[in-house]
């Protein structure tokens, strides 16, 4: 695949993909022209030629780029492209390790029962570096930090594992979500998701009793953080108990299930149920009504933990970093301020 071959199928001239996949690419192309052009990079697995760059620009600092050969593991079993939240972070690690002369050489969905093999695998990949997406327990995280040289954590789940870290607190974006629907005079909030091990759950549970709001066992809802997942849990919780005012997702895509199960019962959003959830991602303003969500900054998270892992690669920094970056609440419309009429 060359050049002129991806803009051809992205029907814009080469200059352009030149641009995008440099540095410089927002000034020249639309957020849409741009996420057209690296889905057919991805697609196509394209690698630039660094030694033809060199050759090209003749300058010092394209002689002095390196190729970088870097793996991705999803610590939650399952492949991250059918996972919308760390798919945008994958998006913005690729772009990044690209425009620095790298390539994204293997990705892996990380089990407790491949990994001798994923470790295998990048044995025989010889990468230079890896970043992990999401929450992987701490005896596989341990496993990693002690067979792999170079490593970046990504998630809103951090831990004290000696390594570097990228991070949006899942713990205080849970707490500003309860506070949230509790200044909308919501009192009977309850929770879907993950519970195990989960700074979501846990913040939730914090912010509740910090309120003195009940924590009622038929509100607490376990799940998969799947739509067709939530979709049934949130149905079995419902027919459990439905006189919450509101419901918290633990991710968008549980609250997209949850929608489903809460409109089958002929319950309205927001007037009967309010929901938001965590993440924001694009689908979220395609429900209806549209979503209220914490809004994870993705794409950010993927752009700092690939410019992380070179660092650590290049020996610019020895100790371990955490790096926290912020969230913020997108108030839509599938929350509303609960009327006293509706008490029961």
């Amino acid at each position: 695949m060359t050049l002129k071959e991806i803009a051809a199928l992205a029907n814009v001239s080469p200059s352009t993909v030149s641009r995008v996949l440099r540095k410089d690419g927002e000034k020249y192309a639309s957020k849409e022209v741009r996420d057209r052009i690296w889905k057919i990079v991805q697609e196509t697995q394209y690698s630039p030629n660094v030694n033809a760059q060199k050759l090209k620009m003749n300058s010092k600092e394209e002689t002095e780029q390196k190729k970088y050969k870097i793996a991705c593991i999803y610590g939650r079993g399952k492949e991250f492209f059918d996972d919308q939240f760390f798919y945008e972070i994958f998006k913005g690690i690729e772009q990044e390790i690209y425009k620095n002369g790298g390539v994204i050489c293997s990705s892996f969905a990380l089990s407790p029962h491949n990994q001798t093999m994923t470790f295998e695998a990048l044995k025989n990949e010889n990468v230079d570096g890896v970043i992990v997406l999401g929450r992987c327990g701490r005896e596989i995280q341990n496993q990693l930090v002690k067979k792999l040289k170079n490593i970046v954590f990504v998630s809103l789940n951090p831990s004290d594992v000696e390594a570097d870290q990228i991070f949006c607190d899942g713990k205080r974006s849970a707490e500003t979500v309860v506070e949230f629907l509790y200044q909308q005079n919501h009192k009977k909030i309850a929770y879907i998701g993950e519970l195990d091990n989960e700074q979501r759950y846990l913040g939730y549970c914090n912010k509740m009793k910090e309120l003195k709001l009940p924590l009622k066992r038929e509100w607490i809802q376990k799940t998969e953080l799947t739509i067709s997942s939530a979709y049934e849990n949130a149905k079995q919780m419902l027919e459990n108990d439905s006189s919450m005012s509101a419901i918290f997702c633990c991710n968008d895509n549980v609250a997209i299930g949850t929608f489903k199960a809460v409109t089958e019962r002929k319950l309205k959003i927001p007037e009967d149920i309010s929901i938001i959830g965590i993440d924001d991602t694009e689908m979220s303003q395609f429900t209806t009504p549209m979503l209220t969500s914490i809004r994870i900054p993705k794409n950010e998270m993927g752009v700092v933990a690939a410019q992380t892992l070179l660092n650590r690669i290049e020996k610019r920094h020895k100790l371990p970093m955490k790096i926290e970056l912020p969230f913020r609440l997108t108030i839509r419309d599938s929350c509303c301020r609960y009327s006293d009429r509706k008490e029961k």
